[in-house]
C-alpha cells in the first residue's frame, strides 16, 4: 500500500496490520493542548493538583500466574487528558515481563481525577504502580464474589449449572456503529454467551437488538470480556450468561466518552483538520495494541477472513470512531473494529505538533492447519 507503515503483531492468529493512507477529511485544528504542553508532576504548585486515580479496580491476575507464584510490581507512565481518560500507557519499570500487559490493561480501565494547574483542569503525565500479589488477589477475588453472588438458572442444561457464578475481571466498551452514532440513533442489544472454564467469553449470540448493528457490536464486545470462571464443586466449569448493552451518549456506561463527543461535534462543523499519512511529518508510533477476538465460527472452521477498519488517531494518540470499510466475515469485521478502538499511539506530528490522522488498518485471520 502507498504511504503505509507496517505494524508487526505476534498473536495466536496470523495477522497483517498496517496503517495505510485514507482519502478525504476536512481540514482542522486540535482542541486539546499539544503534547508538549502537558503538565508534569514537577510543574505543580500550591494552586495545582496532580492527577489521581479514582478507582478500586484490581488488575486481572490469571490463576496460572498466581498458582505459579509470579508476583511483582509494574510502574506504568500514562497521559491523563482533561476528562480523566488514560492515553498512551508505557511500562517504565517491571519486576516480571508476564505482568506488563496485564498492568497496562488494568490502568486503561481506571478513571482519573485530572490534573489542575493554576485552577484549571489540564492534560498531564503521571506514573502509577500496579501490584500483583497472590494473597491480595485471592482476597480481592473473594470480595468480588461476595458482591456479585447470584443464583444459577436451574432451567439450564446440567453443563451450565454452577455453585459460584463467574466474575467479570476485564471489560471493554463496544464500538458505537458510526452511521447510527452520527444520526444520534440510540438503542440496545441483548446477547447470551458462554464463559468457559478458563474465563473466556465464547459463542456470543444476539437475542434481541433494536438495530442489527447494535447486536453485532455487542457480541464482538462481549467476546473481549474476561472472567474468573464459574465453579462447581470447587472446580472451574462452564456458565451461560446474558448481557444487555445500551447505546446512547449519556452516562458512565455509554460507549462514547467526552473526547469522542467533542470530536464528533468538531467533524460536523468541519473545524478540525484530519490529515492523511502523506501530509504528516511523523507517523504515529504504537504504544498499546491488541488483536481481534476471533469469532467462534471462524475458530472452529477452516476459512480465512479479512477486514479493513478506518479510524481517526487523535492528537492524544487514541484511535477513535472505527468504521468497518470491508469485511469478508461480518463478525470478524466487528471483532477487528472492537480491537482497533482500543489501540493507542504516540500521535502523528505536523510541524512538531500532534495532529489528527485518518488511517485504514487491515486485519487478516488465517486458521491453523
Amino acid at each position: 500500500m502507498k504511504n503505509a507503515i507496517r505494524l508487526p503483531l505476534l498473536l495466536v492468529f496470523t495477522a497483517a496490520l498496517s496503517l495505510a493512507q485514507s482519502t478525504g477529511g476536512p481540514p482542522p485544528k486540535p482542541t486539546e493542548p499539544p503534547r508538549s504542553s502537558f503538565a508534569k508532576l514537577g510543574d505543580l504548585d500550591d494552586r495545582s493538583a496532580a492527577p489521581k486515580a479514582d478507582t478500586d479496580l484490581h488488575p486481572y491476575y490469571p490463576k496460572a500466574l498466581r498458582d505459579a507464584g509470579i508476583k511483582g510490581e509494574v510502574v506504568v507512565e500514562v497521559d491523563v487528558d482533561r476528562f480523566g481518560i488514560v492515553t498512551s500507557p508505557r511500562v517504565v519499570r517491571s519486576d516480571r515481563a508476564e505482568l506488563d500487559m496485564l498492568a497496562v490493561e488494568a490502568v486503561l480501565g481506571w478513571q482519573f481525577d485530572p490534573a489542575v494547574v493554576n485552577n484549571q483542569v489540564v492534560s498531564s503525565t503521571t506514573q502509577v504502580t500496579v501490584k500483583f500479589d497472590p494473597a491480595a488477589s485471592d482476597a480481592n477475588h473473594k470480595a468480588r464474589r461476595a458482591k456479585t453472588r447470584g443464583k444459577p438458572d436451574k432451567s439450564l442444561p446440567e453443563q451450565y449449572q454452577y455453585d459460584e457464578e463467574p466474575v467479570l475481571v476485564r471489560s471493554v466498551k463496544p464500538v458505537y456503529p458510526y452511521d447510527l452514532l452520527v444520526a444520534s440513533k440510540t438503542g440496545r442489544a441483548t446477547v447470551t454467551f458462554i464463559v468457559d472454564p478458563h474465563g473466556n467469553a465464547r459463542d456470543a449470540q444476539v437475542k434481541t437488538a433494536s438495530e442489527p448493528e447494535f447486536g453485532a457490536a455487542t457480541a464482538a464486545m462481549v467476546e473481549e470480556m474476561k472472567f474468573e470462571p464459574a465453579t462447581k464443586g470447587g472446580k472451574p466449569c462452564f456458565a451461560l450468561l446474558t448481557y444487555e448493552q445500551v447505546f446512547n451518549q449519556i452516562g458512565a456506561n455509554s460507549p462514547v466518552d467526552q473526547a469522542t463527543k467533542d470530536l464528533l461535534d468538531a467533524l460536523k462543523s468541519g473545524s478540525p483538520k484530519i490529515y492523511t499519512p502523506g501530509e504528516v511529518d511523523a507517523m504515529p508510533k504504537p504504544t498499546y495494541r491488541v488483536g481481534p477476538e476471533i469469532p467462534e465460527a471462524l475458530r472452529k472452521g477452516s476459512a480465512s477472513a479479512m477486514a479493513e477498519v478506518e479510524v481517526i488517531i487523535d492528537h492524544t494518540g487514541r484511535a477513535r470512531l472505527p468504521v468497518i470499510v470491508t469485511a469478508t466475515d461480518e463478525a470478524f469485521g466487528w471483532a477487528a473494529a472492537t480491537a482497533a478502538s482500543r489501540w493507542m499511539f504516540r500521535p502523528a506530528l505536523k510541524d512538531g505538533e500532534p495532529v489528527y490522522l485518518r488511517v485504514r488498518v487491515p486485519f487478516k485471520f488465517t486458521p491453523k492447519k
